[in-house]
């Protein structure tokens, strides 16, 4: 049978992922699958870097919880 969604995969729920380089490309995707997934997340990048778009993006679509650093 052909998985059709991403959360057909499986449940993240209770778990958190820790995703550097959080605010380029492949780190947003890589947030954005993970808290579809139900991961809390826990992003890092370097010193700079603005998590708010990134952060705000996130919480509108799913219920995770967010730290950034």
């Amino acid at each position: 049978m052909p998985v059709s969604t991403i959360r057909e995969l499986g449940s993240l729920r209770g778990r958190y992922a820790l995703i550097t380089g959080a605010t380029g490309h492949l780190g947003q995707v890589i947030a954005g699958t993970l808290a579809e997934l139900g991961a809390d997340l826990i992003l890092v990048d370097k010193p700079g870097s603005d998590f708010y778009a990134l952060t705000a993006s996130i919480t509108d679509r799913w219920a995770v919880k967010i730290t950034d650093r």
